[in-house]
């Protein structure tokens, strides 16, 4: 599979198929709410299908306003034109490969005056040490998984093509 990292793996976790089950999510979120109360949030940040979803949860339970990131023409930018000039922002996930989309989020709530506060996600693939600047909660992490480069790939060695993720 080829990962939004632009790394491969031979095995993929689909966050979508947990987040069509109503009761996964408010456990998760309720989870990851209780875990990320001590930021002090003011905000809750979810970027694309899964950590939208999950943002959305987490704000609920901290009775929080929501705000949307997504890709536009290949960057992420912030959906709607929030005002975050002083606001301490959450930012939430569903899995992470290398803390890549975390940085990224991280980032566009600063350049935006906010003050990210924390990052909350579901799980890791436990194969970097995220060093991100701010408090992160995981929930779990994930076994048995990999991410080479390109380069490093066996599959693609063997001439195949690596299968696309959903973001």
């Amino acid at each position: 599979f080829e990962l939004a990292s632009g790394k491969h793996s031979r095995r993929y976790f689909s966050a979508a198929r947990l987040l069509g089950k109503p009761e996964v999510v408010e456990e998760l979120t309720s989870e990851l709410a209780a875990s990320c109360r001590g930021f002090g949030v003011d905000a809750v940040l979810g970027a694309n299908e899964a950590g939208s979803v999950l943002a959305s949860g987490v704000a609920g339970s901290l009775r929080r306003p929501l705000v949307l990131g997504g890709r536009r023409g290949g960057e992420y930018q912030l959906l709607g034109a929030p005002e975050l000039r002083g606001v301490r922002v959450l930012v939430v996930d569903d899995v992470t490969t290398s803390g890549g989309t975390a940085h990224v989020l991280l980032d566009l709530v600063r350049e935006a005056g906010g003050i990210p506060v924390g990052l909350g996600l579901v799980a890791t693939k436990g194969l970097v040490q995220l060093d991100l600047e701010v408090p992160v909660s995981i929930l779990g992490t994930l076994r048995d998984m990999d991410a080479v480069t390109p380069e490093e790939c066996s599959a693609c060695a063997e001439g195949l093509e690596p299968s696309p993720t959903v973001a």
